[in-house]
């Protein structure tokens, strides 16, 4: 099977790769396409895998009795900030919404209930679909039932999904298979292949440390930038109204453990505040996006 990139589906060729070896059940790489500069990890992780990868990620450090709370002030509530101006702005009185890897806090359900919208689940773990069901009051499909079904929706919300599979446009023709006539496809992720002080940083690191392996878990396995997303969309049948670039803190430290970690926290801390300080001159600089797509005519 040949090795094909994960945005663009051209044949990877370059030797160019980025961060360390990883072993999850096998030794992978990030492999670096020329065509779109994204990156993709390889072997690419199985269907099995993907699941029980992303049950254990959801549930690891939570109980189904817990009480759900509506942290507004919350980060994972704020990444939804420019999804809920531009629903509220939409007239979504009564309008569907299907939030596609919801993930297991269910801001983006609440959000658009909250506003009005019907709005409709999908996991692809059958335990995080229980609690969020239990959590939310509202429909939690499996992906499967997606698959099946003829309904379809006036938006759905893509946030933070095609980074975690090895084939996103799998996914992006099941959204259009799904999206009703002049429905809005709200895409936002990560821009983890873009050239950025912070990752020169890191690649120097693993540059100067080649024998270092990681096995932490690769939870995001397509490191795109927004030419690899762009072209990820145009070959899927998409076309993008518009697009929001913005740099985060993420994934630098925010604290201080023990004193050895203090040295990784002043270089990347330093490197975040010269990616921030150069989005503030540089247009479409940043670690983060977020998108408007409709289905091409």
């Amino acid at each position: 099977m040949e090795d094909l990139c994960a945005f663009c589906l051209s044949k990877i060729s370059s030797k160019r790769t980025s961060l360390r070896e990883i072993v999850y059940n096998v030794p992978r790489r990030y492999r670096f396409c020329d065509e779109c500069s994204g990156y993709t990890l390889l072997p690419k992780l199985t269907p099995g895998e993907l699941e029980d990868m992303y049950s254990n990620y959801y549930l690891d450090d939570f109980s189904s009795t817990d009480v759900y709370r509506f942290e507004g002030d919350s980060d994972s509530y704020k990444k939804y900030a420019n999804t809920r101006e531009f629903l509220s702005e939409s007239n979504p009185l009564g309008k569907t919404f299907l939030d596609y890897g919801c993930g297991l806090d269910g801001h983006g359900l609440l959000i658009a209930r909250e506003l009005g919208l019907q709005p409709t689940g999908l996991e692809i773990s059958p335990a995080t679909r229980e609690i969020l069901r239990l959590k939310t009051q509202l429909p939690i499909l499996a992906p499967e039932e997606l698959f099946i079904s003829s309904c379809t929706f006036d938006y759905i919300l893509l946030s933070d999904v095609l980074e975690h599979d090895g084939d996103p446009g799998k996914i992006l023709q099941s959204v259009k298979h799904h999206l009703g006539i002049d429905g809005k496809l709200i895409v936002q992720g990560p821009l983890e292949g873009v050239s950025s002080i912070s990752n020169l940083m890191i690649n120097l690191y693993n540059y100067f440390t080649p024998n270092r392996v990681s096995y932490s878990t690769p939870y995001h396995v397509s490191l795109g930038n927004y030419k690899s997303y762009s072209e990820l969309l145009h070959k899927n049948g998409f076309s993008i109204m518009s697009c929001r670039i913005s740099e985060t803190w993420w994934p630098a430290p925010t604290s201080i453990q023990k004193y050895t970690d203090l040295p990784k926290f002043l270089i990347q801390g330093t490197a975040k505040l010269i990616d921030f300080l150069l989005s503030r001159f540089i247009p479409n600089y940043g670690s983060r996006f977020w998108l408007i797509a409709t289905c091409r005519k």
